[in-house]
């Protein structure tokens, strides 16, 4: 390399440094820049509704159980995710829907992928012991499931599965984009 073309490199990193700030605050209301996190939510949480008495072990079983949507919105020029997930449930009085933003994200693969981790993170938080977890991602579910793997996934792979193993009872399904419409709109 000359000193010419490495000149001009470091002239192009300058400016994409001098480009971060102006990029930063199209995302303002997601990210707190003064965090060395990579990782910055938003919930709704409504309340929960109570158990009927006098339910069956099964009813009870079937009314806990939470169905999970995710879906992600990849920003490749930025490198930035927007993710999402939403759970409902006969037990709930309303969705509970979660964002965030995720950075230095390498593909929509990974996007999607760390958009359903964050909701496995969520649904311990929240205590759920029951979930159904869905994407419109065929590759993820198929990852996970132990079907095929992807490199560029291994990893949050991994920790799905780790995290998975906390609930009595979870399933990995893939279902059509048109079916994700309200976790779609939240990511972007």
């Amino acid at each position: 390399m000359s000193f010419e073309s490495d000149s001009l490199q470091l002239v192009k990193l300058i400016n994409d440094a001098e480009e971060w700030p102006a990029m930063a605050t199209e995302w303002n209301e997601f990210i707190d820049l003064s965090s060395s996190s990579t990782f910055s939510t938003k919930a709704h949480i409504p309340n929960l509704k109570p158990t009927p008495q006098g339910s069956t072990t099964t009813d009870h079983r079937h009314q806990r159980l939470i169905t999970c949507k995710t879906d992600a919105a990849w920003n490749k020029d930025h490198r930035l995710a927007g993710v999402a997930w939403v759970f409902t449930g006969a037990h709930l009085e309303a969705p509970i829907e979660g964002t965030a933003i995720e950075k230095f994200v390498g593909s929509p693969l990974v996007a999607e992928a760390m958009a359903l981790r964050s909701a496995l993170c969520m649904a311990q938080t929240l205590e759920v012991s029951s979930l159904n977890v869905f994407s419109d991602n065929r590759t993820l579910i198929r990852a996970i499931t132990g079907n095929t793997q992807s490199k560029e996934i291994i990893d949050i792979v991994k920790d799905i599965r780790l995290i998975s193993s906390e609930f009595a009872t979870i399933s990995f399904s893939h279902f059509r984009r048109s079916e994700n419409s309200l976790a779609d709109s939240l990511a972007k």
